[in-house]
């Protein structure tokens, strides 16, 4: 173990800041490693003398994940051909593996970790000294695999090197990577692979048409810049889901001639169908009634009821009037001849 000031001096020398907080080696997913007995040294994660392990960022991620898929596709330009070659994604839990690793400075690989996704997994370790002024770079590594797939030829892992047959095994679904420095000048890159790649014997691939044996729920899509690896098949979208159902529920429209007869097109699914409601859960109160149109019989009944109530009216204002000119009359006669006005003659 080394202390703060060994660390800052080794930076110096390296010209690169490479402090780093040995309580975050250890990872932090549980369990990460196999009980067998012959793994417990592996899985310990303690720093060894004189190695520090450098930071990792997004771009060195980012750069690192796509070179690995880079010499993937590349596979599809040898012979034989892959057959379902896939495209990695990056899992920082394969990383914390690595990083564990790393911590080790060793130019050998463990077969012992494990992930909550993964129940076995494999490595790769690059291993380079370092030249007098040279500083860790990225692109050390990526020269270093440029010279391990120069002359690929077969596909029997006993003929690659390990380290290539684990970057190019068709069983790998994703990658997590880490590196370390010794004092010594010694730059280490560990890359854990899950699940875990072929070993020896085994087939690095499966052979045949391009993207005729991708795993289950992958598939090629032919898209810049990886056409020839096999991709996750995202879910279908909710309106492809109900656009299926409702072409499943069409019923199709047949005619005896086609001739002179326009046949309707196809309803176009993509844009939004109005809101259809059967007639029959609409409530009577709801609808709109038109008054009906009145018959000849109907207008001559009216006619005919609307005279006999002129009648009955005229007959009683007839009926008051003379009322009144009797009233009248008595009245006058009373006023000149008196009460006797009954007995006059």
């Amino acid at each position: 173990m080394h202390s703060v000031l060994d660390i800052v001096i080794l930076s110096l020398l390296l010209g690169k800041q490479i402090l780093y907080s040995h309580v975050f080696v250890l990872p932090n997913l549980f369990p990460f490693c196999s009980n067998i007995s012959y793994c417990h040294e592996d899985c310990l994660c303690e720093n060894y003398q004189n190695c520090s392990v450098l930071l990792m960022d997004d771009s060195i991620r980012s750069s690192m994940l796509y070179y690995h898929n880079q010499i993937r596709e590349q596979m599809a330009q040898y012979q034989p051909q892959p057959s379902g070659m896939t495209l990695l994604k990056y899992d920082k839990s394969l990383e914390q593996i690595s990083e564990c690793w790393a911590s080790k400075c060793l130019n050998e690989y463990s077969d012992c970790f494990l992930t909550h996704n993964y129940s076995s997994t494999s490595q790769s370790i690059i291993q380079i000294i370092l030249g007098r002024g040279q500083t860790p770079e990225l692109i050390t590594w990526m020269q270093e695999l440029n010279n391990m797939v120069r002359d690929m030829e077969l596909v029997k892992i006993h003929r690659f090197s390990h380290n290539l047959a684990q970057i190019v095994s068709d069983r790998v679904l994703s990658v997590g990577c880490a590196w370390s420095v010794s004092s010594n000048r010694r730059l280490t890159f560990v890359c854990t692979y899950g699940p875990s790649g072929g070993k020896e014997e085994d087939l690095v691939y499966k052979t045949g048409p391009i993207c005729s044996m991708c795993p289950e729920k992958y598939a090629c899509d032919n898209m810049e810049p990886f056409p020839k690896l096999c991709k996750p098949i995202l879910k279908q979208t909710r309106l492809t889901t109900i656009q299926k159902e409702i072409e499943s529920t069409l019923t199709p429209i047949t005619v005896q001639s086609t001739e002179g007869v326009v046949l309707p097109e196809k309803p176009d699914l993509h844009s939004a169908p109005l809101p259809y409601i059967p007639l029959s859960v609409i409530e009577s109160s709801t609808l709109f009634k038109l008054p009906q149109k009145r018959s000849n019989d109907n207008k001559d009944k009216e006619g005919s009821e609307k005279s006999h109530k002129d009648g009955l009216i005229v007959g009683v204002m007839v009926t008051l009037l003379i009322l009144a000119l009797i009233c009248a009359i008595s009245a006058v006669c009373i006023f000149t001849h008196g009460f006797g006005c009954r007995r006059y003659k």
